[in-house]
């Protein structure tokens, strides 16, 4: 006798990551050629699937991005999970402002655009 069966399957999503609300911005003042904490960053993965976390910062010179930091999480970052990142540079020999900026991807999402 012939038979048939069907059923729902589930498809879990992607990693997503975003910067969690407690994360803190620091403004200084920084001292010109030091190394300064410019932020405590606390990323979640918002998303379905457990991955690694890109994480990079930036300073914007004259409208051209520099690149200070290219950071990766060194395990897998699973969902609902909040991890802390403190960002430490080399703050610049120039006295003035100083424009930064972060952004977080999964390794499975392209980097998002500024």
């Amino acid at each position: 006798m012939a038979d048939v069966h069907t059923w729902v399957a589930r498809i879990r999503g992607f990693c997503n990551a975003k910067i969690d609300p407690s994360s803190r911005f620091y403004a200084g003042p920084f001292r010109v050629g030091t190394t300064a904490k410019i932020c405590d960053l606390y990323i979640k993965n918002a998303g379905e699937n457990a991955d690694r976390i890109n994480i990079k910062v930036s300073e914007f010179v004259g409208g051209m991005e520099n690149v200070l930091q290219h950071l990766v999480t060194d395990s897998v970052v699973n969902p609902g999970a909040v991890v802390h990142i403190p960002i430490e540079v080399t703050v610049p020999d120039r006295p003035g402002t100083w424009n930064l900026g972060v952004k977080v991807w999964c390794t499975e999402e392209t980097e998002p655009s500024w």
